[in-house]
């Protein structure tokens, strides 16, 4: 056996292990059981927490809701333009 198959059994050995430990805590992950049970906070907490959050947030003014909506109809106009384009070139 030559070096270079020497080298290739003990890469191949230390990928499968470090592979499979991988795959295997990622799916003890999704699975939930890899959390600590410290971590979860119960469903009343998120939801006030939630509730806080967008109690904190500015109302929008007039003049931004009409940049927010002219910025999206030009957006539109533009892949209408695109899409008209498009259609009476393959026409």
């Amino acid at each position: 056996m030559n070096l270079n198959q020497l080298v290739n059994m003990v890469l191949r050995i230390l990928m499968r292990k470090a592979i499979s430990s991988g795959v295997n805590a990622g799916i003890r992950a999704a699975s939930g059981k890899g959390r600590k049970q410290s971590n979860r906070q119960p469903a009343k907490q998120i939801a006030d927490a939630s509730a806080a959050e967008a109690t904190e947030t500015p109302e929008e003014t007039a003049e931004e809701r009409a940049e927010r909506l002219a910025a999206r109809r030009a957006v539109r106009e533009k892949r209408r333009a695109r899409r008209a384009a498009r259609e009476s070139g393959e026409s």
